[in-house]
């Protein structure tokens, strides 16, 4: 047990670290970036705020107010379980710390129990941001006693644990199986592409689970509801749940003994499959192959030829992406699963939300449109904010971001070709939204404006995250993986997106009219962007130089 603290302590230390440098600076860094979490997250709280006391009264006259309880927890539990493989796969077998542990005494389970208590609170950030609030402010709606919260804590610290075990069960199952032969690399990328697959499979699974009806008093049954159907494939979630709705009484006791009985359960399996897979997955890990191939006079030619700076640049990081399989894996990778999820969900469950309706977001009132056009802008914000690619722009280069100061291509160019690769992935996530709006017959001109904000806030949001990696690169790394892991970059750069998008709040309560909303945060955006661009103009030489 020593072993697992003393683990767990190292692991810590060595993920919430951002950026190099004096311990002072590192510090300094830290706070700005909690400081800046925190204003930017008060936009997020007041929708979430808003949004828990619009929803709460309407759900409880229909006698179904749990279901708001049971779809913030599916959510989260959701999300956990779909990005954990990706993270798992980093965490627990690339990570350049497993090299070093191999040879120690130290058990298989004794690992395993360190890095997925090491996952799990950095999870904790999460759920700070989007779970404690609807729950604390449904409490307050409810008038709930304090057993409630005591409730909600332990459903804060255990949920992440069923999701975060499957995802690390089926990775070990795949890595003792599949982690043989020469070409490590091609392996990776292997396991990489059938952990997304399995994520997205898993997700879809829960589209043919039989669910539960909730609102059929309503006429709005939920027969194929995803939040029933989790509930009834995670069986640690129905308790957690129903721990929640019958809070202060015996039976709510019991339903949360169960949930974290079964959470319990769950952890000791996983350390039990650790003891018999984990080891062995691990074993080769670090042998590569290489093959040569010979240019013939024509090829080389081609890759000779002159092209622009950017251009040449642009393909350069777009080569990396691609093919370094850490870089593919959660940075490309996550840019297209959020939209493929998005756009998939809304398509199997397309015929269920029409049926019965006419719904059409054409019958939206004038006087919501301009609500109508916010909530498009900021769910491109939050798909585009999750992965780790525009926060590690510079990042990624490593220990090779010296080239940078030799070639004789000025630091502004180089780093305005390096944003480029996160605007063309994240555009992805305007084209799933663009879907969903016309599969929901959004007016036309309505969804134009749309997209025209959305590729400034893509903009935005990437100039934002190289600033950020500017100032606080971790340049010394052993391993790709160690590179492109989460950290508080992507927390700050989603709260610096969200504080850039309070400002539609802004206008919305100023004017109604859509068009006029359209023009005023399109001059805001344009105004930002223009302001980062000069900032990175003056201060890019000298920020490069004190890195290097």
């Amino acid at each position: 047990m020593s072993n697992t603290w003393l683990l767990t302590k190292l692991f810590l230390k060595n993920g919430t670290s951002e950026g190099s440098g004096k311990k002072a600076n590192r510090r300094s860094r830290l706070t700005a970036m909690f400081f800046l979490i925190t204003i930017g997250g008060l936009p997020l709280l007041y929708f979430i705020s808003k949004g828990v006391y619009t929803t709460y009264p309407f759900l409880k006259a229909m006698g179904q107010e749990g279901l708001l309880t049971l779809s913030i927890l599916s959510i989260m539990t959701l999300v956990t379980l779909v990005f954990g493989i990706l993270t798992v796969i980093m965490y627990f077998y690339f990570s350049s710390d497993v090299e070093i542990l191999l040879p120690l005494p130290i058990l298989p389970r004794q690992i395993v129990a360190a890095k997925l208590i090491t996952v799990i609170i950095m999870q904790y950030a999460v759920e700070a941001l989007i779970l404690l609030p609807v729950l604390i402010n449904y409490g307050v709606a409810a008038h709930l006693g304090s057993s409630y919260y005591v409730t909600v804590l332990i459903l804060f610290i255990l949920l992440p644990m069923v999701p975060l075990v499957i995802s690390l069960l089926v990775t070990m199952l795949l890595m003792r199986f599949i982690n043989i032969g020469k070409n490590k690399e091609r392996i990776r990328l292997i396991v990489g592409i059938f952990g997304l697959a399995s994520a997205y499979l898993m997700k879809n699974l829960f589209d043919y689970l039989p669910g539960a009806s909730y609102l059929s008093n309503s006429g709005l049954a939920l027969q194929s509801s995803l939040f029933a159907k989790l509930s009834s494939f995670i069986v640690s979630l129905r308790f957690g749940d129903a721990a929640l709705q019958e809070a202060g009484t015996l039976k709510g006791w019991l339903y949360l003994f169960l949930f974290v009985a079964i959470s319990i359960a769950f952890a000791v399996l996983a350390f039990f499959v650790a003891d018999r897979l984990y080891f062995k997955g691990l074993l080769g890990l670090q042998n590569t192959g290489a093959t040569r191939k010979t240019l013939n006079k024509n090829e080389l030619t081609s890759t000779l030829q002159q092209r622009s700076i950017i251009r040449s640049y642009f393909v350069k990081d777009m080569r990396i992406l691609l093919r370094t399989t850490p870089f593919l894996l959660y940075g490309v990778g996550r840019s297209l699963l959020v939209p493929a999820i998005a756009v998939g969900s809304v398509i199997m469950n397309y015929g269920l939300i029409m049926e019965g309706n006419e719904f059409s977001l054409q019958d939206v009132p004038l006087a919501y449109q301009s609500l109508l056009l916010s909530a498009f802008v900021f769910a491109v914000i939050f798909m585009g904010t999750v992965n780790t690619m525009g926060t590690t722009p510079l990042t990624r280069e490593g220990k090779n971001a010296m080239f940078m100061k030799y070639i004789p291509v000025s630091y502004t160019k180089q780093l305005f070709a390096k944003v480029l690769p996160t605007v063309l992935f994240n555009s992805l996530n305007i084209l799933a939204v663009t879907i969903i709006a016309w599969l929901f017959k959004m007016p036309l001109l309505l969804m134009i404006e749309g997209i025209i904000l959305c590729s400034l806030v893509i903009i935005f949001s990437s100039l934002t995250g190289l600033i950020l990696d500017l100032h606080s690169p971790s340049l010394d790394w052993d391993n790709e993986y160690t590179a492109v892991r989460p950290g508080l970059k992507i927390l700050t750069n989603l709260a610096l997106s969200l504080l850039s998008g309070s400002f539609m709040l802004l206008f919305l309560k100023v004017t109604v009219m859509p068009l006029t909303a359209f023009v005023s945060i399109f001059i805001v955006y344009l105004v930002l962007i223009v302001l980062l661009l000069l900032y990175l103009k003056v201060n890019a030489q000298k920020l490069m130089h004190r890195l290097m």
